[in-house]
């Protein structure tokens, strides 16, 4: 009876290794692909300042200056939170949207230009350069989205409304 036990487990230990001996392992399963990350939204940031400001006037659109930096949280924020969706392609629709590195030689000279003071800011131009409004730091949806459009549909530039 003392030796049952015994045989027992031997016997166990050896359909183990003989169920496991002869196997491959399984192939390698290929790694899921990861998902692409959130990035600012397609928009004319291949264009120079003056071609962007060339094409707004042609479509008799206006320009948007999407001022941000590398390094800026907030501007990350804003272009994977807020600059998304059906309201940023309306608003593609009806201005041409330029981003702008406020740390690149050209950005720097706007940023100075204009008086941008903070990021992310965006800036409203007519045809000429005038200003139509701007709109500065982190916003949510329901602040920003708002804010554009009433810039985009008063249409009339700062220096008009402060003669008015």
């Amino acid at each position: 009876m003392r030796l049952l036990p015994s045989v027992l487990a031997g016997l166990g230990l050896a359909i183990l290794l003989t169920a496991c001996g002869d196997r491959k392992p399984a192939p390698a399963a290929e790694p899921a692909p990861l998902p692409a990350p959130a990035t600012a939204p397609p928009a004319a940031s291949h264009l120079s300042f003056e071609e962007a400001r060339t094409l707004a006037a042609r479509r008799q659109l206006p320009l948007l200056l999407d001022f941000h930096a590398p390094w800026c949280y907030s501007c990350y924020y804003m272009a994977t939170h807020v600059l998304t969706g059906a309201e940023w392609e309306e608003v593609q629709q009806r201005a041409v949207v330029v981003q702008v590195d406020a740390d690149a030689p050209e950005g720097a000279a706007l940023k100075a230009r204009y008086g941008i003071k903070a990021l992310p800011s965006y800036l409203v131009l007519d045809a000429e350069g005038e200003e139509l409004g701007r709109i500065l730091a982190e916003k949510t949806r329901a602040e920003f989205y708002p804010e554009i459009n009433a810039i985009l549909d008063r249409g009339q530039s700062m220096k008009a409304l402060a003669a008015e």
